[in-house]
Parts: structure tokens; C-alpha cells; sequence
């Protein structure tokens, strides 16, 4: 019994924004599974609208029952009332675009963005799950993590988002010893094309950084203006969201 469930959450996890719809027998062929054990647990969830199924393509994709446990589970936490006030505030302070992004792992998440009204603005998609490399925000967050996490994550490989991606383990190092004694992170074009990114880490009440904030946009745009000072606006930015989760012991990771 507890084989299949654990089977069943493996086969869930394998729904991921970079593969997010499966046919049974090649959902089968990855795992190693029998074809047989996978295509019962998949009409299971199927059945229970977990998963919903293309009849044309053959293919299972995530189903709304999960869109309501996570909604659930969001709105529990309450992090969004704590949070967003500052990245408003931030957006309007520069006219550009903020992001909350939180560590889950070994990736780094979008969990919260506030756009301005510019017709060119950088858009990213909330949920979207990325490893904590490629580019500030995620490098924010990890060159405060254990060695032994950093090199994990080394080991597990680098791989290029663009020609402007970080893939030497050697220069990622640098980065992050360069981050942690300036107190932000810069990237431009790493993850995405033409895009520059500030971000500064965020520390929690136990003193632990799992979230950063992140002011983006065109590298055309953002090249031209006061990066000095937009640094200062993040570190007060990511200041007043600490002074709330030591207020509120909010624990983040």
C-alpha cells in the first residue's frame, strides 16, 4: 500500500512546467515502471480529477483538484498581505518590474510579481520554477545556502538558458562570494534574452535567507539608469519585508 502511494507521488512530480503532460506508456518508460502499475495510478487520478486527460492526444496534464489544494494552501499561508505592500511600493518608487521569488529546494519560484505600465516590461510567470543560478534572483538566495548545498547544485550541472548563462562553476563561485559581501546580485540575460535583474536576499526570523526581491526590466532601460540607486531602494525594500517576518515569525523554506 505504501509502495503505490509513494509511486503515485512520484508519478505526480513528473508533471513539471518543462513536461507537463504525459502519455502512459511514456511516463512508464521514464519512471522504469510497468506500463500496467503506471496506467492504473494515472485513470485513478484521472478519476478523481487530479489529472485531466486528452482523448485526442492520449495525454494526462494536471487537473483543477491540484489548482485547489495549492490555492488552499496559499492562501493559509498569508505571505501575500505581509509582502506585497513592499513590492508596490518598490514599483512605484522605479516604475519597473518587482518579483518575490522563494526557495523550494534546490529551485528558485516566482511567488509574486507587481508590474508597471511601461508597454516593454519584463513578465514572468508566477509559479515558474528555476534552479538557483541562472540569473539575480535565484543567485540572491543562494550564495547565503550551506557549501555542501552550493556544490550539490554545482554537481547536479549548469545548464544554459542563453549565451549569457553562467555555466562555470569557478565564475559561479566568484559570483557568489561577490554577492555575499555586496548584498545583491546582478545578472543581465541570463535566463532571459535583453533582460537586466538587481536583487538583494531577504533573511527570515531565524536569520536564514529562502526568498530575495528583484527589480527587472530591459537591459536597454535599466542600463541607462541609477543602478546605485535602485540597489539602495531594494536593500530597503527587502529590509522592511524582514522587520515583517520577524514581526510575524514567518518562517519561509
Amino acid at each position: 500500500m505504501l509502495k503505490t502511494v509513494d509511486l503515485t507521488l512520484q508519478v505526480l512530480m513528473k508533471f513539471t512546467n518543462e513536461n507537463n503532460s504525459w502519455t502512459g506508456k511514456k511516463l512508464a518508460s521514464v519512471m522504469d515502471q510497468n506500463y500496467a502499475t503506471i496506467y492504473r495510478i494515472l485513470k485513478t487520478l484521472h478519476k478523481r480529477d487530479f489529472l485531466t486527460y486528452n482523448s485526442v492526444s492520449k495525454e494526462y496534464s494536471l487537473g483543477i483538484v491540484l489548482w485547489q489544494l495549492g490555492q488552499t494552501m496559499y492562501e493559509s499561508l498569508n505571505l501575500e498581505e505581509l509582502v506585497r505592500p513592499s513590492l508596490i511600493q518598490l514599483k512605484e518608487e522605479t516604475d519597473e518590474s518587482v518579483f518575490f521569488t522563494v526557495r523550494r529546494g534546490n529551485k528558485g519560484i516566482t511567488l509574486m510579481a507587481e508590474e508597471p505600465a511601461h508597454k516593454v516590461k519584463f513578465s514572468a510567470e508566477i509559479g515558474s520554477s528555476v534552479p538557483l543560478f541562472p540569473g539575480a534572483s535565484y543567485r540572491a538566495i543562494l550564495a547565503f545556502q550551506s557549501e555542501e548545498f552550493i556544490a550539490d547544485l554545482i554537481e547536479e550541472g549548469l545548464p544554459q538558458y542563453t549565451p549569457q548563462t553562467m555555466t562555470s562553476p569557478a565564475a559561479l563561485r566568484k559570483e557568489l562570494e561577490m554577492i555575499r559581501k555586496e548584498g545583491y546580485a546582478r545578472s543581465e540575460g541570463e535566463y532571459t534574452p535583453d533582460v537586466v535583474a538587481l536583487a538583494v536576499p531577504i533573511r527570515d526570523y531565524e536569520n536564514k535567507v529562502n526568498c530575495s526581491v528583484t527589480l527587472s526590466g530591459p537591459s536597454y532601460r535599466l542600463q541607462k539608469t541609477d543602478q546605485s540607486k535602485a540597489i539602495l531602494l531594494l536593500k530597503e525594500t527587502a529590509l522592511n519585508i524582514e522587520k515583517i517576518l520577524r514581526n510575524t515569525s514567518y518562517k519561509i523554506g
